[in-house]
């Protein structure tokens, strides 16, 4: 089998929040598998300082992308600051937040070749409500790779 990279591109367009406690997410992951995506590329805002968008894996990564999503949906229900963490692809790419629900102050580490040598740190700011669209861009993305959106 010819597997595939999905792109999945990032941004801060205001959507909805997605209920995918409905959906398995091993399911979603198979259905991206038979489909023939063994990758993924994630680019777009605040990851275009990384060149060519940053490459993970659809078996290993895409659970943890839609646990980090649920998980930040459920901690801005309380409406106060909040800590956000998510390590991607082994290590290769971390992204840290804290917000105060205003401004959120997001850190991301991308690490080529998992070797510290080549480490890249970009910090950046951006306003609460933003870093919750980018999340949910990325779970919109992966359930439009799969038609369910």
């Amino acid at each position: 089998m010819n597997f595939e990279t999905a792109q999945l591109i990032s941004s801060f367009t205001p959507r909805p929040s997605h209920n995918l406690q409905d959906f398995n997410p091993r399911k979603l992951i198979e259905k991206l598998l038979d489909i023939g995506y063994q990758r993924i590329l994630l680019s777009g805002v605040m990851l275009d300082q990384f060149n060519d968008g940053i490459y993970l894996w659809v078996d290993d990564d895409v659970d943890m992308l839609l646990d980090c999503y649920l998980y930040l949906e459920q901690i801005i229900l309380a409406k106060k600051p909040y800590k956000h963490f998510s390590s991607l692809g082994d290590g290769l790419l971390t992204i840290s937040s804290e917000s105060n629900t205003e401004i959120t102050k997001v850190v991301l580490e991308y690490c080529p070749g998992l070797d510290v040598t080549n480490l890249v740190t970009h910090t950046t700011t951006v306003a609460a409500d933003e870093y919750v669209w980018w999340w949910r861009s990325i779970a919109h993305e992966i359930l439009k790779l799969v038609s369910i959106n």
